[in-house]
């Protein structure tokens, strides 16, 4: 009698799976916030699109998607988000795009946005520019 093993999923498959479904709730999201014209949902939304195109290797689809949150974020007027948002697509740039002086660019106006708000984000985003080789940029 034969017995019937379950098939063998890989880690892999199964990340991919994971990675479909969260897009799949994602887009949703996104479309209502859209309806909504809700900057802060979708600009939230996009940041959290962006890190699972760049995990499944559509490097190009996430900057676009990083960009277009911190637009969403300026259009909203809103403050922190729109600091956060630059350092995430400044980090980027430089460690997925290899474009050192955008990306340095980008973390400046990051850190002088927390400056502005006093925030103690500022010494953090001062930390991973140097990390990243901004210093004096």
């Amino acid at each position: 009698m034969a017995h019937l093993l379950p098939p063998i999923v890989s880690p892999l498959s199964r990340v991919t799976t994971q990675n479909n479904i969260a897009e799949n709730y994602l887009g949703n999201a996104l479309s209502i916030y859209e309806e909504l014209q809700d900057p802060e949902g979708i600009g939230e939304t996009l940041s959290l699109l962006a890190p699972l195109a760049e995990t499944e290797g559509r490097i190009e689809m996430a900057e676009e998607l990083y960009q277009k949150s911190v637009i969403q974020y300026r259009i909203g007027q809103l403050g922190r988000h729109i600091a956060d948002s630059l350092l995430r697509l400044g980090r980027f740039l430089i460690e997925r795009r290899g474009k050192q002086d955008e990306g340095c660019l980008t973390i400046s106006e990051a850190i002088q946005r927390y400056a502005d708000m006093r925030l103690p984000n500022e010494q953090e985003a001062r930390d991973i520019a140097r990390q990243l080789g901004c210093s004096g940029k």
